[in-house]
């Protein structure tokens, strides 16, 4: 890319929306009891994908597995996941939320929901399908180098 300028300033908007969507999920998820944005996203995780092992929750959030299980571990302390071990290989866990757990799901997408109305408010279906196509490139760009 021949326009540093531009490079630095796009990366610098993607900095600032990852920070700002990190601090209102934070804001909105401790008055429920989650402490952070990670804990929140594995959570949510979960509630999407009932049943997935803790390899495939690393792996969609792009997250450390050892965080994720620390992640996994004060969300069952808490009470809102359960590990049920895997028939054929009892070395693996596959992560169910509880009832308390599926009810802190529903609010957090509720959460997303209100983001994603304020974030992208006056943005075309055009334009939204653009910049995630963008977004895609970029990614790909980027797994494959």
């Amino acid at each position: 890319m021949e326009n540093r300028k531009i490079r630095d300033e796009l990366e610098s908007l993607v900095s600032f929306i990852r920070q700002k969507h990190k601090e209102f999920m934070v804001s909105r998820l401790q008055p429920l009891g989650i402490k952070t944005s990670s804990r929140g996203a594995v959570l949510y995780a979960v509630f999407e994908n009932e049943g997935l092992v803790q390899e495939d929750i690393s792996s969609r959030l792009s997250m450390d597995k050892a965080f994720v299980t620390r992640e996994l571990n004060a969300l069952g302390d808490m009470g809102l996941i359960k590990r049920l071990k895997d028939p054929q290989d009892h070395r693996r866990n596959h992560i169910f939320l509880t009832d308390d757990g599926r009810e802190l799901g529903e609010s957090i997408v509720k959460i997303e929901e209100e983001w994603v109305k304020m974030a992208y408010a006056g943005f075309s279906a055009k334009e939204f399908s653009a910049m995630k196509n963008f977004s895609e490139r970029i990614s790909n760009n980027i797994r494959n180098n």
